[in-house]
């Protein structure tokens, strides 16, 4: 890939400073240098009817390309240029050249807030971290350069999040309106393109481009073209997992990919081993399953390391005790040299195939295509909700209390809620029973029943064992370590 020089940046016409929501205000006086106050950027719209949202998309794309135009001097075009068609298969799409300028106009636009804050604002708004015109154009030729860079991801994520919590119509989300604003300005300019095809593929690029930035998975495709991929394989797994997180050729992606698997490797084989360290960690410690009877923990070992289908991993049940795990005993992984990160890397991985393979897969040869592999993702995702509806049902209050009238004291942890939730009982097949050394021996506001603490009355409280780490809520969790 040839990098060309990055433009002298001191002698710029127009200064990098310049606030873009001068050019997002929809009121008549609109003029480019007036400054507009940042104190509640949502609006500089008017709320609108759903017929008026398009009109306001196309206006900000609009505006946002003549930011771009404007502030040109600051944009290394030809490095984007060739990195955009490299990554996403649009060299043949150009029938023009002005195309390759069109293509990269339109990236930097879909990557950029609808309003950059004045200068540099680290901590001033709300967020923080948020980036000027001029550190995100650094931040996007970072990425085209290195191909994977956690400060430069994070920063264009907080400013696109940004643009959807704040600067949007009160109570819309316009985020697919402002898709087809894209998709619309991109047929417009359509004799710039061999054919429709290439047309539509490049929009599909564009769309697939901001959605990467927006959960950090940097540039480029993941696999690049449709392909046959070996399910039978565990290596096959994890490197479709390590490769969608971080994707691309440079050599900084190769050797941080290579770590992410290594690690991977050895988490999965403990996963499918009902005698590693990490399964009996789970079913020994008593904020876990350390609780249950014999009976139930050995339906439970069976049930979380076997062997799904024709696939080298555990069942979409079981992994989500082993995300669980992951999330509320970090402390405990680390300690026995596992890491928490690729456990929930190779969950995240499990649950994708699961979904790209058929329900009663036999022939393991199974074409995955970049498309497929993010449907897969999203789809994932709704699975993953599960936990952060166990954790919030207020049914499961009810089953804590209902175990309190039977144990000594009961595990204040999202785990023990777990096992008793009815969804999974059913999945598992088990109706979880206790080991007699945690049965209740007294009556509740016995002194000397152990592990209570008296009031001042005849009311009783249990002493939690405590979770040795904070559990994120759901909607955290499981980002493609993304």
């Amino acid at each position: 890939m040839n990098i060309h020089p990055k433009p002298d940046q001191s002698f710029c016409p127009v200064v990098q400073t310049r606030d873009v929501a001068t050019q997002t205000e929809t009121s008549g006086i609109n003029h480019l240098g007036k400054e507009v106050k940042l104190i509640a950027p949502r609006y500089l719209y008017n709320t609108c009817f759903p017929h008026q949202r398009t009109k306001v998309c196309q206006e900000e794309l609009s505006r946002k390309i003549k930011i771009i135009r404007t502030n040109a001097s600051l944009i290394n075009f030809p490095l984007i240029e060739t990195t955009l068609l490299a990554k996403y298969g649009l060299s043949k799409c150009i029938a023009k050249e002005q195309g390759k300028r069109f293509i990269a106009e339109c990236a930097i636009a879909t990557a950029i807030n609808v309003q950059m804050p004045i200068g540099k604002t680290e901590g001033r708004l709300e967020g923080g971290g948020l980036q000027y015109l001029g550190e995100c154009i650094n931040s996007l030729e970072t990425l085209m350069v290195e191909g994977w860079n956690i400060e430069a991801s994070k920063r264009l994520k907080k400013n696109l999040v940004y643009e959807t919590t704040r600067i949007t119509i009160p109570y819309e989300n316009l985020n697919s309106d402002r898709k087809a604003a894209v998709k619309n300005y991109i047929l417009k300019n359509q004799t710039l393109f061999v054919n429709d095809a290439a047309t539509e593929k490049t929009t599909q690029a564009l769309n697939l481009f901001r959605h990467q930035l927006a959960y950090q998975n940097a540039l480029g495709l993941y696999p690049r073209t449709p392909q046959l991929f070996d399910l039978s394989s565990p290596q096959t797994i994890i490197d479709i997992e390590a490769n969608r997180v971080f994707p691309g050729d440079e050599s900084g992606v190769q050797e941080i990919r290579g770590v992410l698997q290594a690690k991977m490797t050895r988490v999965l084989a403990q996963m499918t081993d009902p005698d590693s360290e990490l399964v009996s960690m789970m079913l020994d410690d008593k904020r876990a399953a350390g609780m249950l009877a014999a009976v139930d923990k050995q339906i439970l070992r069976t049930a979380l390391t076997h062997r799904h289908a024709q696939m080298p991993i555990p069942g979409p049940e079981a992994c989500l005790f082993y995300l669980q795990f992951a999330f509320e005993f970090r402390a405990s992984l680390m300690s026995s040299g596992l890491d928490p990160e690729a456990l929930s890397s190779i969950i995240v991985g499990c649950l994708n195939v699961h979904q790209l393979a058929k329900r009663d897969q036999k022939i393991q040869q199974v074409e995955i295509s970049s498309e497929s592999l993010l449907k897969a993702w999203s789809q994932s995702s709704r699975i993953l909700s599960v936990l952060s509806y166990i954790k919030t049902s207020n049914d499961m209050e009810v089953l804590v209390k209902e175990c309190g009238k039977q144990l000594t004291y009961v595990p204040d942890t999202n785990f023990f809620r777990m096992i008793n939730n009815p969804w999974v009982c059913e999945k598992f097949k088990i109706t979880p029973q206790y080991a007699p050394e945690y049965h209740q021996n007294n009556q509740p506001g016995s002194s000397s029943a152990p592990g209570f603490i008296a009031n001042s009355g005849n009311d009783t409280r249990k002493r939690p064992a405590k979770s040795d780490n904070t559990v994120p809520h759901a909607s955290k969790m499981a980002r493609p370590t993304e």
